[in-house]
């Protein structure tokens, strides 16, 4: 299970970013990205596997790839997308200083309990 379930979205950038590329190219995109969210940020680069998390065939892919893939950073190992790493980062440390903050408000309310 992914460390972050939701994914805050920006609408008016990813639709910004986005407006070029058709429905199916929109949907490839969106697929990757999210696969990215649940595996912290990153996928690999292995066509076969890209072609599946998109739901297309291989050749399929290779024809989606060049439009779907332009926006991302992809090196031989990996694909990912800096918008989304930042986002993720953002909201992990977001996540990690609300936990802190309420475990030091729950400590303050039991001492003074005793």
């Amino acid at each position: 299970m992914a460390e972050l379930e939701d994914w805050p979205i920006r609408v008016d950038i990813l639709i910004a970013d986005t407006r070029h590329m058709t429905n199916e190219q929109f949907g490839a995109y969106m697929r990757l990205l999210c696969a990215m969210w649940l595996h912290g940020t990153k996928i690999e680069n292995k066509p076969d596997q890209l072609a599946r998390i998109v739901g297309v065939s291989r050749k399929v892919w290779k024809r989606l790839a060049p439009v779907v893939l332009k926006p991302m950073t992809v090196t031989p190992e990996a694909v990912s997308q800096q918008r989304l790493t930042k986002t993720w980062f953002h909201e992990l440390e977001y996540r990690r200083r609300v936990s802190r903050a309420g475990h030091v408000a729950a400590t303050k309310r039991w001492k003074n309990n005793d």
